[in-house]
């Protein structure tokens, strides 16, 4: 759940191999996850809450593979490798050109740059200040620098070119 956290608030935009294959490999342990979770429970070796009803046990288990699902995309897909790239990447220079978008949210940062380059990160934008968003033109250069390894790209500064 860590990973899962740290995943969803850095900058990490996943290389083409590894954004290609986190589908896979959550599927892959969301089905072996929810079978031993599903075998525990019909087994007896667990219990659900004590006078829980019928369909309170059903929506549960039909929500828990979404649940995990979600939780391991997030981890495996952004978290660990994200960690792992700010550890043992190399400093990389990127440059890129992005564009500005506008949003209103309120989950989430109204002034963005959004590109090609960091269409596979999650978010698949980047935030910028108001001012930042209003003096410059709508398609912008950018230097990103980070963190790269085999895993991905680690963005840990953003600069105008």
């Amino acid at each position: 759940m860590i990973f899962f956290v740290w995943g969803a608030y850095s900058d990490f935009v996943p290389s083409l191999f590894w954004s290609q294959n986190i589908f896979n490999i959550s599927l892959f342990l969301t089905i072996i996850s929810t079978l031993i979770i599903w075998w525990v429970y019909g087994t007896g070796r667990a219990n659900f809450q004590e006078n829980g009803s019928r369909s309170k046990r059903i929506t549960a288990s039909i929500v828990t593979p979404f649940f995990l699902m979600g939780i391991y995309w997030g981890s495996i897909g952004h978290g660990i490798p994200s960690v792992y790239t700010r550890f043992f990447g190399q400093n990389e220079e990127v440059y890129t050109l992005l564009v500005k978008e506008k949003s209103s949210s309120r989950r989430s940062c109204d002034h963005r740059l959004k590109g090609n380059y960091i269409f596979t990160a999650f978010p698949s934008y980047i935030c910028i200040k108001k001012k930042f968003f209003e003096k410059s033109p709508r398609k912008v250069e950018i230097k990103l620098q980070g963190f790269k390894s085999q895993m991905g790209f680690l963005i840990t500064s953003i600069y105008e070119q």
